[in-house]
């Protein structure tokens, strides 16, 4: 395998497609990856967003500082791979529906 999903440890292809009409069809390719290199606290705030709650309501959820949150937040994303909040949160429902 070549690209980025090729040095993402822990990363598997599931080749999806949907026509207009929402039939499964093959072609384009959709990443799920592994979530267990997350750490409890990064897993913890990853559900979080997932649940729609900003980093100001998950530092004072967690009682730590915003700037700990964004810290944690960086990680997550560097870990599994995406580019924002949402490709993460979208990860943790995939493995938790």
């Amino acid at each position: 395998m070549r690209g980025p999903a090729a040095s993402i440890p822990g990363m598997h292809i599931i080749l999806t497609a949907h026509d207009r009409d929402g039939q499964n069809r093959a072609g384009s390719v959709d990443m799920v990856a592994d979530i267990s290199g997350l750490t409890r606290r990064e897993q913890d705030i990853l559900r979080l967003i997932a649940d729609g709650r900003t980093n100001q309501e998950i530092a004072g959820q967690l009682v730590v500082s915003v700037n700990t949150v964004q810290t944690h937040v960086a990680h997550i994303l560097q870990k599994l791979g995406v580019r924002s909040r949402h490709q993460a949160a979208d990860i943790w429902v995939q493995r938790n529906h």
